[in-house]
């Protein structure tokens, strides 16, 4: 799957789960910004395909998450388990 069609795919899934989110562009890629009650998420889809999402407040590191998965991660996160 190309990095657009994820981007893509990823943002129906956000909005059928009724996630509010931002987006920017940062270095070379597309960053959804999604506010929870005490961090950010920043979840960045790269030309080359990688995937990478930061807590921004506690925890607040950077990991290569893989696509499969990552829209049940995000919702997982906002809305609780």
């Amino acid at each position: 799957m190309n990095s657009l069609r994820q981007l893509l795919e990823f943002l129906d899934a956000l909005e059928s789960a009724h996630i509010q989110y931002r987006l920017e562009h940062n270095r070379n890629a597309i960053m959804v910004i999604i506010r929870e009650p005490s961090s950010f998420l920043e979840i960045e889809f790269f030309e080359d395909g990688r995937v990478e999402m930061q807590t921004i407040g506690p925890p607040g590191e950077v990991l290569p998450v893989p696509f499969a998965g990552l829209i049940e991660r995000i919702i997982r996160i906002v809305h609780g388990p």
